[in-house]
């Protein structure tokens, strides 16, 4: 079987293993798979094999490789390997005895149209040795194209990788993703991804669900709305946003809201904030008062932070403390939290942040280069010890509950690198909490609709043109 939605740890994905070969299916009989699933893959991509290259390590992986020179062997293909090191499992053994095709030096990698990397795979952990290092450096100089075994050699299972890791144009993964394939920046060195199914039966105990998936889709999470209803049946979004340097964040996020369907948005902010957003949306309830007006106002969700400034910082602790509606904190909100982290903890309602990298970086005290390189382990860890719901902006967007469970969103393009796009998912998730979501779906939904309305923007202003304030209303046709 394989599953694509499934994101496996390595832990996970050696227990099947073991429980496969437990359940009567020989080891060997799981290299040979794995080998002839990249065989068939590397034929559908349509890669020069005129001068392939195999890198073969001393374990499984190395297996991998050696059973996969075999087959191209017996299919008169002109194959070469490279020795990282000597066969040192019995699998690996095995196949590189009856593999009988050239023995080469790194010199041969020069040449080479196509380099298949079965170093190391996804047992690979802490630093490569300094000739395997130099040798994954000479693999990424090459013209060739590079596909992994499993993982490329030098990346971490669960996401972390080292300095000198193997960079790929595609990766042969093999039964379900894993974190390194699934999330930045660990993907950025993986290409393109496939999984391939290498006959680990549904009876060695693939796991139903994951505590990590991939999002591809969000269609049967979408809420139909009811024909006799009216605008309480949608809920009421309460806004604390916007100031006078940045009343465009308030626009921004108030929009999403909007049309993300929900039945009432109220709005607060400074005065000169309200004055402007008054001129240019006529659907929200305004109201005076800032803070304390929030707070007393009937909703079913609040919203803090789009653009807020730190003008609001000594009522924020009180509203946040007294919110007894699902919340979300994005933008000076989070900021606020970075020097007032205790208030996090004692909120008494369900809390969803939605930070970049920058921002989690405040509030964690981790460098955002540690955070990026580990996404779904950084925002795991943070909502467990704070027990709220965590969203983590960038390319595969990252959302965690505080139960352990993540969803990584697959959409999203670099259109939507630009300011103000986060304003409009903040609103959208907003608004489906003041519909009924619960946060950890508002996310998802938010995360990945917000995605994909930035794909369909490009495809038409392009990725250079499209705007963030063209958001709301592509991710309002596209929860219909």
């Amino acid at each position: 079987m394989k599953n694509g939605e499934l994101v496996l740890s390595k832990e996970e994905i050696s227990a099947l293993d073991r429980r496969a070969i437990d359940g009567g299916i020989p080891s060997l009989t799981l290299m040979r798979n794995a080998a002839a699933a990249v065989y068939r893959r590397i034929l559908s991509l349509g890669v020069d094999l005129s001068a392939p290259v195999v890198v073969c390590g001393s374990g499984n992986n190395g297996g991998d490789g050696y059973a996969l020179a075999l087959l191209m062997e017996e299919a008169g293909i002109p194959v070469a390997v490279l020795e990282s090191a000597k066969p040192k499992s019995h699998d690996c053994a095995y196949y590189a005895s009856r593999c009988t095709c050239p023995r080469v030096d790194e010199a041969a990698l020069d040449g080479a149209t196509l380099i298949v990397d079965a170093m190391y795979g996804f047992s690979f952990r802490g630093s490569l040795p300094a000739s395997d290092a130099a040798l994954a450096r000479r693999i990424n100089a090459s013209r060739a194209f590079v596909l992994a075994i499993d993982l490329p050699s030098g990346t971490e299972a669960d996401g972390d990788y080292c300095d000198d890791c193997v960079a790929a144009d595609a990766t042969c993964t093999f039964t379900a993703e894993k974190p390194a394939t699934a999330s930045y920046s660990a993907l950025s060195h993986c290409g393109q991804v496939f999984v391939e199914d290498i006959g680990i039966p549904a009876s060695a105990g693939v796991p139903e669900e994951s505590p990590v998936r991939l999002i591809r889709s969000v269609e049967g999470m979408i809420r139909e709305r009811e024909e006799n209803s009216h605008k309480g049946t949608f809920g009421t979004l309460a806004v604390l946003a916007g100031s006078a340097d940045m009343p465009g964040a308030a626009y921004l996020c108030l929009s999403g809201a909007l049309h993300a369907g929900v039945g009432l948005v109220k709005f607060a902010s400074d005065d000169t904030a309200l004055s402007v957003i008054k001129n240019r949306l006529s659907e929200p309830v305004f109201l005076s008062g800032g803070a304390e007006a929030i707070a007393q106002t009937s909703k079913t969700a609040l919203l803090v932070g789009c653009g807020l400034g730190r003008g609001f910082d000594a009522s924020l602790s009180a509203l946040l403390r007294g919110a007894d509606v699902p919340t979300v904190i994005d933008a000076d909100g989070i900021n606020f939290l970075a020097s007032h982290i205790d208030v996090l903890k004692e909120m008494q309602a369900p809390a969803a942040l939605t930070p970049h990298p920058m921002e989690l970086s405040r509030l964690t005290g981790c460098g955002v280069e540690e955070i990026n390189r580990n996404r779904v382990h950084t925002a795991r860890a943070f909502t467990a010890e704070y027990g709220c719901y965590l969203l983590l902006k960038g390319s595969r967007t990252v959302i965690a509950a505080p139960d352990g469970r993540v969803r990584i969103t697959v959409s999203g393009c670099s259109a939507l690198a630009k300011g103000g796009s986060g304003d409009v998912l903040a609103g959208v998730v907003g608004a489906l909490a003041a519909q009924g979501y619960d946060l950890f779906d508002a996310l998802t939904v938010g995360a990945f609709l917000h995605g994909r309305a930035g794909e369909q923007l490009a495809v038409r202003f392009g990725a250079h043109g499209a705007l963030p304030s063209q958001l709301p209303e592509e991710i309002g046709r596209l929860l219909g």
